[in-house]
């Protein structure tokens, strides 16, 4: 399309003040270094996800980068793959569309338009400096309530979030005590009282056998709900959820062994908590591990003849 003579009809005297080069040039040459940046763009690939999915996750971490730019680029590509029915326009759709399809794609626009959509973004921080992709997301959040669209975004701090995402938002919750940057946006933008905030401090401290507390903010019809709330787990949710490193090597090496529900299904009969840090602890004090040998190593082996042996027993 760069090369087109479309290209040269629309912009038959137009060059780029800077280099004085033409607006095709100029595309061009984008258009290579982004090919040379972006190894995944300088080919094509080519899938389809069916209209009847409900629910996609696309993982980024093999490609998201330091540079915000190129983290807001695959968050943008994510976004652009699993909303891509999200926004069909029957009327501007249809014209494009050949007769012996109409009707399957009517039906289809029409349970879409029906429906709630739900864009949700995991650690947010990565696109936060991106002006193209927090302005999207920005857009979404403003104007998703008559499309139907909600929009869910997380990260570590509420900082990460645009201003005007923060203003715009109807639920609010903080999973985590302990940060001025959280209490100072809850005081000065939620207008959350300093005892809400005390409690806070001292309640929420992430997940553990009872629960975890978190504070719940919402905008209502009648006016705005604070409360510090619990959400309670099981201890399989726990070790499903835990993010801390020593655990998750334990439990991602176990999972490799034995699968996901044998692993789990262990891991949370023998480690009702959701974690194994302090048995871990007692590990290293007492000298267990052999030499050359990490204390994660020593557990994961442990565990895993443990299960070998019931996996035996139950057999015989």
């Amino acid at each position: 399309v760069a090369a087109s003579s479309i290209m040269i009809n629309l912009y038959p005297n137009l060059k780029v003040q800077s280099t004085g080069e033409t607006m095709q040039e100029y595309v061009q040459r984008y258009l290579r270094d982004v090919s040379n940046l972006y190894p995944m763009f300088a080919g094509r690939t080519r899938f389809e996800i069916s209209a009847e999915t409900r629910f996609m996750s696309i993982d980024l971490g093999k490609v998201l980068a330091a540079e915000s730019d190129k983290a807001g680029l695959f968050y943008m590509l994510a976004r652009h793959i699993g909303t891509r029915s999200f926004f069909l326009e029957e009327e501007s759709f249809m014209r494009q569309c050949p007769d012996i399809y109409k009707e399957h794609h009517r039906i289809r626009i029409l349970s879409n338009r029906s429906e709630k959509r739900i864009i949700a973004a995991d650690e947010s921080h990565n696109f936060k400096d991106d002006q193209f992709t927090s302005e999207q997301f920005v857009k979404d959040a403003l104007q998703g309530r008559k499309l139907g669209l909600v929009v869910c975004l997380a990260s570590q701090f509420l900082e990460h979030h645009h201003p005007i995402i923060r203003a715009a938002a109807t639920d609010v919750f903080v999973l985590r005590g302990g940060s001025s940057s959280d209490e100072k946006i809850l005081r000065e933008e939620f207008k959350v009282t300093p005892e809400t905030l005390i409690r806070l401090q001292r309640e929420c401290r992430g997940p553990g056998p009872n629960g975890a507390n978190f504070l719940a903010f919402f905008k209502t019809s009648l006016g705005n709900v604070c409360h510090i709330l619990n959400n309670t787990a099981s201890a399989t949710e726990l070790w499903g959820f835990n993010t801390s490193q020593a655990d998750m090597i334990v439990r991602d090496e176990l999972y490799k062994r034995f699968g996901t529900a044998v692993a789990r299904e262990y891991l949370a009969r023998n480690f009702p908590s959701g974690s194994s840090i302090r048995y871990q602890e007692t590990i290293r004090q007492k000298g267990l591990n052999a030499e050359g040998q990490t204390v994660a190593s020593y557990l994961i082996e442990e565990i895993s003849e443990k299960i070998r042996e019931k996996i035996e027993n139950e057999a015989a």
